[in-house]
């Protein structure tokens, strides 16, 4: 129930912003903003909490988190799609953020995810 209730304020929302979410995450400057060559791996995390716990709570309330592995994969945690939705963001434009954290766009950019 709770789920449905946040897809529907979501949806509202949305609706209410011409298309356009309000929360959508801040996306990286042009020269971060690509399709990161190394490769990458998502694993989806099941709730939040456990995400902060994976990430650390300065990813809060963001669905995702992402850094390089040993073989400079650019890994990203992210909770499933229906909750990246619920919260307002596309799951695209999710991965295009981490990708630019992955590219090198520091992570401590105002608002940073």
């Amino acid at each position: 129930m709770r789920k449905i209730l946040a897809l529907t304020i979501c949806l509202w929302t949305v609706a209410a912003y011409g298309g356009e979410s309000s929360l959508q995450p801040i996306l990286p400057p042009p020269e971060y903003d690509y399709y990161y060559p190394g490769g990458f791996v998502v694993f989806t995390v099941p709730t939040h909490s456990e995400l902060v716990r994976m990430c650390g709570e300065e990813h809060e309330p963001f669905p995702s988190c992402s850094g390089k592995d040993a073989k400079g994969t650019c890994v990203i945690l992210a909770l499933p799609r229906e909750e990246i939705a619920a919260m307002g963001y596309t799951y695209d434009a999710v991965k295009r953020h981490e990708f630019g954290h992955c590219n090198g766009w520091p992570k401590d950019h105002r608002g940073a995810r």
